[in-house]
């Protein structure tokens, strides 16, 4: 990814101000990416440096980000929804853009969540046996039955735990986010004041404690 951008002032800059964000230093970051400390991809080198002229810089969607989850990231998911389909008024706590980061989630998570959204829309909180049974007509409905199933019935701290675990997940929306923009704001304005904007945000994220212990 960091291949494509031309060389200069300000991708060297681009380049500390990510790292820091992330908090890898400079080698270590260009190593995740597959580059030297030279600038060069080793393999690209061995090749004899050959230039690729399919690249396209393009935001990858949440949904395909979400392709590649880890086992954590994983259960993390699952959690939120076993939060929410037995407390299913928490739904109405969550703020507009926190609903909009999990109804995006690659299915079944986001499937589910946006199902959810639909019930309390249009029938306000409901109880987790009238959640199950509608939710059978679905594809995943089998899948969420037996999630909720291995969830006690008690969930303390229902709340403050979620809060942790959209915490996190716009954490890491905000890393794919800041990729991208990474990529092109060597050379559109717009795209560097915006990964400036939300470097700021994504530290700040990083600095809220844990209220509870993270998924």
């Amino acid at each position: 990814m960091w291949l494509p951008m031309p060389d200069g002032v300000l991708k060297t800059q681009l380049l500390h101000e990510w790292a820091k964000v992330i908090q890898l230093g400079t080698h270590e970051l260009l190593a995740l990416w597959g580059v030297n400390s030279g600038g060069q991809n080793p393999k690209r080198s061995a090749q004899g440096a050959r230039k690729t002229s399919n690249w396209q810089p393009s935001r990858p969607t949440r949904a395909a980000r979400e392709g590649r989850l880890t086992p954590t990231q994983s259960l993390r998911e699952d959690r939120a929804l076993a939060l929410l389909f037995h407390a299913s008024s928490h739904w109405e706590q969550l703020s507009e853009s926190e609903r909009g980061l999990l109804c995006e989630l690659q299915s079944p998570h986001g499937t589910l969540f946006r199902w959810l959204d639909t019930q309390i829309h249009e029938h306000g909180p409901l109880p987790l046996a009238a959640l199950q049974e509608g939710v059978k007509d679905l594809p995943e409905g089998q899948w969420l039955v037996q999630l909720v199933a291995r969830t006690p019935d008690t969930l303390d701290n229902g709340a403050e735990e979620l809060q942790h675990i959209l915490l996190e997940i716009e954490k890491q929306d905000l890393d794919g986010v800041l990729a991208d923009l990474a990529l092109r704001a060597s050379s559109d304005p717009e795209a560097y004041a915006r990964f400036k904007l939300l470097s700021e945000r994504r530290k700040t994220l990083k600095s809220i404690p844990y209220t509870v212990d993270p998924v």
